[in-house]
């Protein structure tokens, strides 16, 4: 290898990590700006939601890397949806699981677990049902959350790989996620 060609390596990957850093900052940039994904939350637990949130845009960067350009920015957008997803629905279950009919939880964290599912690829769906039980009717706030983030930060935060006949979430009869609940940023109802 001459120094032309290893010069125009350092370039390229100068380059890509660049990119990767703008799509990124970007990212970032939405989920601060977007209050509404934290503001029925204390502070503390707005903070540990908003670092999970964090925290998942840099793995979806770090998966956009070695893409190219359009098809990078098209899975970031998805990534960030995905985690913006799951932190209006933490934001919004907080205060209310425990108010919620069986029906209405249901349909809700079945909207947490759609977002979810397009950041993990191993979810466990064992503690989301533990919140639709009878007994989350005496949870305060904080036991709920605590328990919301617990769901949102299993290991193995990784892309799925989506294969033809997926089925969805196994172990959630009524809470199997509907991939077209995911849309950008949904309107508050």
């Amino acid at each position: 290898m001459d120094g032309h060609e290893g010069n125009t390596m350092t370039e390229e990957r100068d380059e890509q990590q660049t990119r990767t850093a703008e799509r990124r900052l970007l990212a970032v940039e939405m989920l601060l700006e977007s209050s509404h994904l934290r503001d029925d939350l204390t502070d503390e637990q707005a903070a540990r939601l908003l670092d999970w949130g964090l925290a998942q845009v840099e793995i979806g960067a770090k998966e956009t890397a070695v893409l190219p350009d359009n098809e990078a920015e098209a899975q970031m957008e998805e990534w960030v949806t995905a985690v913006s997803g799951v932190m209006k629905w933490v934001n919004r279950l907080t205060p209310e699981l425990s108010l919620l009919d069986q029906e209405e939880a249901e349909y809700q964290m079945e909207k947490l677990l759609a977002n979810l599912q397009h950041l993990v690829s191993d979810l466990k769906t064992t503690p989301a049902l533990e919140l639709l039980l009878p007994a989350r009717s005496q949870l305060d706030a904080n036991a709920t959350f605590d328990q919301l983030m617990d769901v949102i930060t299993q290991p193995h935060h990784t892309p799925p790989q989506r294969e033809s006949g997926d089925e969805g979430i196994e172990g959630l009869s009524s809470l199997a996620p509907n991939p077209s609940i995911l849309t950008p940023l949904e309107e508050e109802e």
